[in-house]
């Protein structure tokens, strides 16, 4: 059959502008009625035969096809109908083809020549496809662990939510945190901490069903989402079996790691926003990582009041220094051998514009977890520097103590902040005492031990605040450059009562004393613990029966009196 001189021109145009695109031009197969019932192929590139694995021209189009490809043959019957072209996308797998080409996603381009023939020029577009797929899976999973990333997670849960106002469910939404990442990180390496995280986003997943789903949205936080949920279930079972999925052991590159995971999960029956059902799930981790770690909580509303009540905390605290609502009350330490004033203890009260004085039991815990910390804490130092040099009735000796935050500690200006607080205050480095506790320092002891030794250089006092709190104090002491201790509290409570207390505080005051260090106790409330604290060789002691922290102001107005309890 003679091909019109336009589809040979239309061919040949084609080939000169797409060569590696596969052509052919297919005429039509008619019945008695004048039907199309099939095409044949007239020409054919080589493109096109290599695609096919046989040679087209002069065979049927259907019998070169299979039953998945012929959603093409009624296109082509409308194009030779109505005229035009058409292009669309389509999968073939022809009869016959060459396995490694089978199987292929090809962009199609038709036209109709006249009424009886059709130009098709198609491209096999799967490696493209292909490559989008991936990009699509990369922009909405994450790379460490092959999850669910935020952006799919919450596109899911957006339109689990939604779905609750057609048809009426439970679904549940968990957070999960690893308990202690931060400090495994820290010592074992990244790599170990991503290896980490891969083995608790595998635990997880396997403990779901195929259909929730559990994206990783940053550092160490999972959140799983599980629709379809029995009526008034809480979650809670969920959550358990979540945490205890996760083993207590995982084997590393960097050895064993003992690990766990907190949940908190919050269930929902009505639509309701992204953000709310995320913050509830958040604000009950945050109940169960209060509680102790490997914990799971369901969420309740006094979480959600406590959740509201840290949102405006975390507001006002953003605010708080530049708007000068912070001052200092300070608490005074006695010398028990002379009964005079030592010096004194700065602590930080925020003047709330609608809550009144607050004392560091309503904020501190929240303030510590940002990072305003790091400028409050410099503010502190200067202001108790500048303090200090205001009390000539306690001499050249007296002692102003600030506490430090474990973010401070870790921040890399600590060191000229207090470099800056001594020299814009005039106060002879040895007057300034500062506090921390073991807990502040073991996450990262090392660098730590850098920072405190850099401070011992500018000739700063440091105090142990706690000791024996912790279970490995002693271990810890002799790496630490401290000057002083400062007994726990609790030591203190059945003082003078207690046979075996008195014998262990005398033990770590003899301790104390035999590595060069000041012994202090804190939380003195009456005669009696004092009296025993003067027994033991205590050297200092602070508390209420001594004094309660007053305003600056009001500290010194009460210098000149001798304090002599009892």
């Amino acid at each position: 059959m003679v091909v019109p001189p336009d589809a040979v021109r239309a061919l040949a145009g084609a080939l000169l502008h797409h060569p590696e695109d596969a052509l052919v031009v297919l005429v039509a197969l008619r019945d008695g009625d004048g039907r199309v019932v099939d095409f044949r192929y007239e020409l054919a590139n080589a493109t096109a035969e290599r695609n096919a694995g046989r040679p087209l021209a002069g065979r049927r189009m259907l019998e070169t096809w299979s039953e998945e490809d012929t959603s093409l043959f009624e296109p082509m019957v409308r194009l030779l109908r109505d005229g035009g072209e058409l292009s669309f996308e389509y999968e073939a797998a022809h009869a016959g083809a060459d396995p490694a080409i089978a199987g292929r996603t090809y962009s199609t381009y038709l036209r109709a020549v006249g009424t009886e023939r059709v130009v098709q020029q198609f491209r096999d577009v799967t490696a493209l496809r292909r490559a989008q797929d991936l990009l699509h899976v990369q922009a909405l999973h994450d790379p460490l662990t092959g999850l669910a990333n935020r952006r799919l997670l919450l596109d899911r849960l957006e339109r689990a939510l939604a779905r609750l106002g057609r048809h009426p469910s439970t679904l549940a939404v968990l957070y999960c945190d690893v308990d202690r990442f931060k400090l495994i990180n820290d010592t074992f390496g990244h790599g170990v901490g991503d290896q980490l995280l891969q083995h608790v986003g595998s635990a997880l997943r396997a403990a779901l069903r195929p259909a929730d789903t559990i994206a990783r949205i940053g550092g160490d936080e999972f959140v799983v989402l599980c629709e379809d949920l029995e009526p008034g279930s809480t979650g809670l079972d969920l959550a358990e079996r979540l945490r205890l999925a996760v083993p207590e052991r995982c084997r590393t590159a960097g050895g064993d790691v003992h690990v766990g995971v907190s949940v908190g999960v919050t269930t929902v029956t009505e639509p309701v926003a992204v953000d709310r059902a995320l913050s509830e799930a958040d604000a009950a981790l945050f109940a169960a990582k209060q509680d102790g770690r490997r914990q799971s909580r369901s969420f309740t509303d006094a979480m959600r009041e406590q959740a509201l009540h840290r949102y405006r905390t975390e507001a006002g605290l953003a605010v708080a220094l530049e708007r000068g609502e912070f001052t200092l009350h300070h608490q005074p330490k006695v010398d028990l051998a002379s009964g005079l004033v030592s010096g004194a203890e700065a602590l930080l009260r925020w003047q709330h514009p609608t809550d009144g004085l607050l004392l560091p039991v309503a904020f501190l815990d929240v303030l510590e977890e940002s990072s305003a910390i790091v400028d409050v804490g410099a503010w502190v130092l200067r202001e108790a520097c500048a303090e200090a040099v205001r009390w000539p009735e306690l001499g050249s000796t007296a002692v102003v103590q600030v506490n430090l935050a474990a973010r401070q500690i870790a921040s890399r200006g600590l060191v000229e902040q207090v470099r800056a607080a001594l020299r814009g205050s005039g106060l002879p480095a040895h007057r300034l005492e500062l506090e921390i506790t073991e807990g502040q320092v073991l996450t990262d002891l090392a660098g730590a031990v850098r920072t405190l030794e850099e401070l011992r250089a500018l000739g700063v006092r440091l105090a142990l605040d706690d000791f024996g709190s912790g279970y490995s104090s002693l271990a810890w002491l002799q790496r630490l450059p401290v000057t002083s201790l400062k007994l726990d509290r609790a030591f203190l409570a059945d003082l003078g009562g207690s046979r075996d207390n008195s014998a262990i505080v005398g033990s770590v005051v003899d301790l104390g004393h035999a590595l060069g260090l000041r012994v202090v106790g804190e939380g003195v409330e009456d005669q009696a613990q004092l009296d025993a604290l003067r027994t033991l060789g205590v050297d200092e002691a602070q508390g209420f029966h001594l004094g309660r922290p007053v305003p600056a102001a009001r500290f010194r107005q009460g210098l000149r009196r001798r304090v002599r309890p009892g």
